[in-house]
């Protein structure tokens, strides 16, 4: 008896849509290019796709009667979906599925190849996700993947940091060193400290429209995170959590009680500073510096490209200015990034300390620009004997201003200022123990953890080229045994052609 399901076409896309940020079409597993679906008896469907390192389901509600687990080719289906405009109609009977759709008033029906059900990797089991009872999660989780790293080399900070460390207070942070988004007005039912990766389905609209989220975690043997579960209302995403420590986030947020120069502007200002900022010249150089100034009470925007005589000023109304005429220079990505979250309110101590923005329950620090004005450092040329000991700078010529930052994260995620001109080569991280203090301990430290992670890398490669074997010589061990049945066929005719009189 043939089993069916019959589903919207808009809703097999929608679905298909959110598979495909995890789906893996020309991966050497064919399985990782596949789709798993299946429905209950009351008629609703689910679509899984996973890459190993996460699962992404989706639910779709179809017609009821059941439907059994079968893998298809996700490329195939969502081929077929694309062009459908009504209702697509599943059938599955003997192990082989076929897809009906209507074109006017014809019907057309095709074939599915199918793998095998076994070869699909085991679903880790996680609980089930209980509600933060905070709506601000999910939009402070979007807003704090936009801030994490995507360096590979600092894998700690590939994702965003719920900090259960403060039972009072738990907090949801990401940085990538040179800027850091914290919100701390949650609670969450979790075991511990969590550290969720930045994957790409996160960042989906689809999920996002989905409803509150709500986050579960799965511990290993060694009671360490070492699964996470984010589920909406038709959608549950499983993905590996990041190991590791996350490093001390709080030493970065500027000192309370510090002298500032404050900036709070109103809804007009900052849709006019959102529509300047991508204008202004300087948006082709390096780091796309772009000044905040206060002068005479007045906030404004300045701004020139590199070979430009003068600046070009974008004065600002709208914005209420408390304290000392300053000015700051920062990467305007981050400015627009802050003003597009919403926050209104900054605060300026210098032009080489962090700027703070602020919103209620949420902050983003980022570091400046060296502006040019600050001379760097130059060597001074001394006789070899004298080279280990450095000359004191003469009267006649300022000291150069220091470039260790006031607030910095320890290890590898220390937020630097950029300097103005070409990008410096990219210097290893630099890691400390645990006072931030930097040694031949914290540089093995830091090889060992990389090590590792090279490690982790390569038995990835392996695992995934040893089931890519497998599915090989399971393949060819079908072949064989077709081939002996086409052997024994020939046998069994030529048997029955010597009995044959002639």
């Amino acid at each position: 008896m043939p089993h069916t399901l019959e589903l919207p076409a808009v809703a097999i896309k929608h679905v298909l849509a959110g598979l495909s940020k995890v789906i893996r079409s020309k991966s050497s597993l064919p399985v990782l290019g596949c789709v798993r679906l299946e429905a209950d008896p009351y008629g609703a469907a689910r679509f899984q796709a996973t890459d190993l390192d996460s699962f992404v389901t989706g639910q779709v509600q179809g017609s009821p009667g059941g439907f059994p687990a079968c893998l298809v080719p996700f490329d195939t289906l969502n081929r077929i979906a694309k062009g459908a405009k009504n209702t697509l109609r599943l059938v599955q009977e003997d192990g082989k599925v076929s897809v009906q759709s209507r074109f006017g008033t014809a019907t057309v029906a095709q074939a599915l190849a199918t793998h095998p059900l076994e070869e699909w990797p085991a679903v880790p089991t996680v609980p089930e996700p209980a509600s933060t009872g905070n709506a601000a999660f999910k939009p402070a989780l979007r807003e704090a993947l936009e801030c994490a790293s995507v360096d590979a080399s600092r894998y700690v900070l590939n994702g965003v940091c719920l900090d259960l460390s403060d039972p009072g207070c738990h907090a949801l942070v990401a940085t990538d060193g040179r800027h850091l988004f914290a919100a701390n007005t949650f609670h969450f039912d979790l075991p511990q400290s969590v550290i969720i990766p930045a994957r790409k389905f996160l960042g989906w609209s689809g999920f996002a429209q989905d409803g509150d989220w709500r986050v579960a975690v799965a511990l290993n043997p060694e009671d360490a995170p070492e699964w996470i579960r984010l589920a909406s209302d038709h959608w549950t995403f499983l993905t590996k959590a990041i190991q590791g420590n996350y490093p001390n986030w709080r030493q970065v947020l500027p000192g309370e009680g510090r002298k500032t120069t404050t900036v709070t502007l109103n809804e007009a200002a900052r849709a006019l500073l959102l529509d300047a900022l991508p204008r202004l010249p300087g948006r082709e150089d390096n780091y796309q510096p772009v000044d905040l100034v206060v002068a005479n009470g007045r906030f404004s925007l300045s701004a020139r490209a590199q070979g430009d005589p003068a600046a070009s000023q974008v004065p600002v109304p709208g914005a209420t200015v408390t304290g000392d005429d300053t000015r700051i220079r920062l990467n305007r990505s981050f400015v627009t990034k802050a003003l597009r979250f919403g926050f209104t309110r900054f605060e300026i101590a210098d032009e080489l300390s962090p700027i703070l923005f602020t919103a209620p329950g949420r902050k983003l620090v980022a570091m400046p620009i060296r502006p040019e004005s600050v001379p760097s450092p130059q060597p001074t040329p001394q006789p070899a004997a004298e080279a280990a000991t450095p000359a004191p700078p003469s009267a006649g010529t300022p000291e150069p201003i220091p470039t260790v930052e006031r607030n910095t994260m320890p290890a590898e995620t220390t937020l630097t200022p950029p300097r103005r001109g070409n990008l410096p080569p990219k210097a290893e991280p630099t890691h400390g123990n645990h006072n931030g203090a930097n040694g031949p301990n914290g540089s093995a430290l830091s090889a060992a953890v990389t090590q590792i992670e090279t490690v982790k890398t390569g038995l990835r490669d392996v695992i995934l080229e040893l089931n890519a074997t497998l599915g090989l010589l399971r393949a060819a061990e079908r072949e064989q045994k077709a081939s002996a049945k086409e052997v024994e066929s020939v046998r069994a005719t030529l048997r029955s052609l010597q009995k044959v009189a002639i």
